[in-house]
């Protein structure tokens, strides 16, 4: 490429702000794809989705699935307390 040093230096400032609105269309792309796939896992697990069923399809182990989506999303457990020996429904 060749041309004088002006012409030259508009352009490299040209491409740089290129990639820069490149970089940061693709960060929020990510970044809205990512809060996507959270609330299908909090979807999934509401479901009864097990963290190995979750890991299997985003390509990690359960372990991984479990640290990396759980902080993201809340569960609740439901119990049953009653005395012991007392029959449900009681």
């Amino acid at each position: 490429m060749t041309g004088d040093k002006d012409e030259l230096l508009s352009l490299l400032a040209d491409s740089t702000r290129e990639i820069e609105e490149l970089t940061a269309a693709f960060n929020a792309a990510l970044a809205d794809a990512k809060r996507q796939q959270i609330a299908r896992v909090a979807a999934a697990r509401a479901a009864n989705a097990t963290w190995e069923e979750i890991g299997e399809k985003t390509n990690r182990r359960r372990q991984n699935a479990h640290r990396d989506f759980s902080p993201h999303i809340e569960e609740t457990v439901t119990r049953t307390v009653r005395q012991k020996g007392q029959p449900e429904g009681e």
